[in-house]
């Protein structure tokens, strides 16, 4: 992250004299609007060709951020949401054309440029150093200089895909006992993405193999988990090569550490016959609310950032809490601080409970998640983060209760949202007009459309098949109608030719 004692000298444009000016919207910043808020009113406006109007909406969020920071120095989710707005800063600036000019000296030191406070300079410095870092076509020469930044493992490609077209990569099929046979495997892999016209792939980075889904070995380099093949390595940066992103995929929950003890009393707890027993939900989780799982997820994802040179990070789909979860020991004190109770009964019989109780667990996963990125972040700031929701969380509200998901939230929170839209997930009758009201219900939202990416299934696990072509394509008609771009299909499976190649260039 980016923040105050920063010195930097280096020449950018004529229009970051504009930008300075810009910035001083600070001192006139509306109260009683959220930085959430602001912030989707500047890509409301950048999208609408306003450019400067979203700069100074987004100079107002930050504005939030600091005010926020200034009473909670800790606040991870704000610290986050000020990292950002920075990107965001520079991203707008950077596309914005007026910016192109004659090189012009800044020393924010020193900013002769009337009338702009030292608060607006440093605000000016933090922005150009992300507009440096995310666009080298703004700068001509540099010399940054950033104390205790330190950045390193960054990805080849530095610029995040603004619209997603990707494909969904399980290793498990890439792996094979010879690295010899893995490097081939890599090698077919690569050529059939770049023919098929990606600019993204969404890569498991974990085994997927264990009956109780969750993850018990690595494809990465780690110091917390057995490593089964160091396979994202390599497959990034020959994807790095064609100018296709990798987005690694990474359960946040489902993990099986070597300790059976130690990893039994961090899962997910729920009361079976008046016994209070590891959960037996779908997916087998650690407790967001345990202190030792929390610093287990909070290093893995940090030895992921440093060992693979990523531009995103998915959460998977096992980031959510039933109603009838979470009585791990570590969650009382979380209720009795929020709620002021001792005892919990799930699921809870009074309806504000039962709303409480699906707020803290909400909550807590977004913590967790908060906790990883700023981690992350302390030496990747330019990380992309996605967090993945089902289809429910957005079709039906009232699913926040045992799904502690919230679409609203999330579009907040994370750079991206990944909405598995499967229909078979939720037991649709029909394909398209379930889809057709998910889409109506990701529009309806200010950043909906932009920052949300469908995961279109593949395979048909009820009918135990691919979905044809023709299917597939029905599906993209009904999102490119709704005006949403970002979209992956998964699983892909390069061995078998599924999805078509032929066919699936066309729908990229």
């Amino acid at each position: 992250m980016i923040f105050c004692m920063i010195k930097i000298k280096y020449k950018l444009l004529a229009g970051m004299f504009s930008f300075l000016l810009i910035a001083t919207a600070i001192v006139n910043a509306e109260e009683g609007v959220s930085a959430g808020d602001l912030r989707g009113q500047a890509e409301a406006l950048y999208k609408a060709g306003q450019t400067d109007e979203a700069v100074v909406a987004l100079q107002k969020a930050r504005a939030e951020y600091k005010e926020i920071l200034n009473s909670s120095p800790d606040d991870v989710l704000a610290l986050r949401g000020l990292s950002e707005t920075l990107s965001e800063l520079g991203e707008y600036i950077a596309a914005n054309s007026i910016f192109q000019g004659s090189n012009v000296q800044v020393n924010v030191k020193d900013v002769v440029v009337a009338p702009v406070s030292e608060e607006v300079a440093v605000i000016a410095s933090e922005a150009a150093v992300t507009i440096a870092m995310m666009s080298n076509a703004l700068v001509t020469t540099e010399e940054i200089d950033v104390e205790s930044v330190e950045v390193v493992n960054e990805p080849s490609i530095s610029i995040i895909p603004s619209v997603i077209r990707g494909i969904e990569l399980q290793l498990d099929l890439l792996y094979n006992g010879s690295m010899a046979v893995v490097e081939n495997n890599i090698a077919l892999f690569v050529k059939r993405a770049t023919t098929m016209g990606v600019n993204a792939v969404f890569v498991h980075a974990c085994t997927e193999y264990n009956a109780d889904g969750a993850c018990s070995s690595a494809y990465f380099k780690n110091s917390l988990m057995p490593v089964r093949a160091n396979i994202m390595e390599p497959l990034v940066e020959a994807l790095a090569a064609h100018d296709v992103a990798v987005y690694a995929v990474m359960p946040l929950l489902s993990f099986d550490l070597p300790n059976n003890s130690k990893n039994n009393k961090m899962l997910v707890m729920s009361k079976r016959m008046g016994v209070v027993k590891p959960s037996v939900s779908w997916r087998r989780r650690l407790s967001p609310f345990s202190t030792n799982a929390i610093s287990f997820v909070t290093e893995i994802y940090s030895n992921l950032a440093s060992n693979v040179p990523l531009n995103g990070i998915v959460f998977g789909d096992d980031a959510y809490l039933t109603d009838l979860e979470d009585l791990n020991p570590d969650s009382f004190a979380v209720y009795s601080n929020k709620l002021g109770i001792t005892k919990v009964s799930l699921p809870a019989m009074d309806p504000k409970q039962c709303r409480d109780l699906a707020n803290i667990r909400r909550d807590q996963l977004d913590l967790l998640c908060g906790t990883v990125m700023a981690a992350v972040r302390e030496d990747h700031p330019n990380m992309q983060f996605v967090r993945t929701l089902y289809a429910s969380a957005i079709n039906n509200p009232s699913s926040e209760e045992w799904l502690a998901q919230n679409y609203n939230e999330s579009l907040q929170l994370y750079d991206r949202v990944l909405v598995l839209a499967n229909p078979e997930l939720e037991d649709a009758r029909s394909r398209g007009t379930w889809m057709r009201k998910l889409t109506e219900s990701v529009v309806a939202e200010p950043s909906g459309a932009a920052k949300t990416v469908f995961l279109l299934p593949s395979y048909s696990e009820v009918q135990r098949n691919w979905i044809s072509d023709h299917q597939q394509a029905k599906v993209l008609r009904i999102l490119v109608k709704a005006g949403i771009s970002n979209f992956v299909i998964g699983p892909d499976d390069y061995r078998a030719d599924h999805p078509r190649l032929k066919k699936a260039k066309r729908l990229f």
